[in-house]
């Protein structure tokens, strides 16, 4: 079972990354530095030892039958979602690369040292990417390239399948816990609590510690996705990036129905459900209409 499950979590990432090829991709995604490639190492590690355990030692342990099959076929539809959406952050290029810009500066545009060339409103420099990136959000240390304009949706839907995954794991778990351990007392909730510290001093190196050190790992997980898809989906609700947010930069909100509509594109209502739905966006990530525009100009484009 154990060998099953992790043969399905590698075909699982070849398709997901297969479903994204399609798409004005990078010639090279890898992570450019050292941090950001042990992060990614670290994420998708996390990720797959926690759906093997969940699939091949959890549920077996709550439900059998069609039941079974149900839960994991829920499992497996999360796992693409995630595994789908990480690799399209990282293969999807929003950067200024191979865009044609024009040679003069427009209102509002900047000239970039580093790449040479000019820089449309709302698009700043990555030294990491090495590249001006439309729309820049931020640099997501876990895929190891920026969240922009052409792929923040794969990002924030990244955030929001990780926190369902990480809390599904976590409410089975607590159920198979509560029966294996049996019960809240002063051992349990030691075990609930530090299970690392309990296997690191050799105070419980039975299973029932493994199965409390993947339901804490579970819970943090939980509970850190949740802050950073709260935090990133307060921008993406105001229209603004990361940096427009902190300063308070509003003028291109369009109201939180239009600002989402901008991120995740005119079939917005399919392309939650998988990263392989082609959902075309309403900028270009070069021009994007302002708040006043979109007062001015009335119901056009309603």
């Amino acid at each position: 079972m154990e060998r099953s499950m992790v043969i399905l979590y590698v075909r699982l990432c070849f398709s997901a990354l297969t479903a994204c090829l399609t798409m004005r991709y990078r010639a090279n995604f890898l992570p450019r530095s050292v941090m950001d490639g042990f992060a990614t190492v670290f994420m998708l590690t996390a990720i797959g030892v926690t759906f093997v355990s969940e699939v091949s030692l959890v549920l077996p342990g709550l439900v059998d039958g069609p039941l079974y099959w149900v839960q994991a076929v829920i499992g497996i539809f999360i796992l693409f979602n995630i595994l789908g959406n990480i690799f399209a952050v990282m293969r999807l290029d929003t950067s200024t690369h191979g865009l044609l810009l024009p040679a003069s500066l427009k209102p509002g545009w900047r000239f970039c040292s580093a790449c040479e060339a000019t820089a449309p409103p709302r698009s700043w420099h990555c030294p990491i990417c090495r590249a001006c990136i439309l729309r820049r959000d931020h640099h997501c240390t876990f895929t190891g390239y920026c969240v922009g304009h052409f792929n923040q949706r794969h990002f924030l839907l990244f955030l929001a399948y990780l926190a369902l995954g990480a809390l599904y794991s976590t409410v089975l778990n607590v159920i198979f816990i509560m029966r294996v351990v049996g019960g809240f007392h002063l051992l349990s909730l030691l075990q609930l609590v530090m299970p690392t510290a309990m296997l690191v001093f050799g105070l419980d190196v039975s299973p029932k510690q493994l199965y409390a050190f993947l339901f804490t790992l579970d819970l943090i997980g939980f509970l850190f996705v949740l802050a950073l898809l709260l935090y990133h989906g307060q921008g993406a609700l105001r229209g603004a990036t990361n940096y427009e947010k902190v300063h308070r930069q509003f003028q291109y909100d369009l109201g939180w129905k239009e600002n989402l509509r901008q991120i995740f594109g005119t079939r917005w209502y399919l392309a939650v459900l998988s990263p392989a739905v082609h959902s075309p966006l309403p900028s270009d990530g070069i021009s994007f209409t302002t708040a006043e525009q979109w007062r001015l100009e009335g119901d056009k484009h309603r």
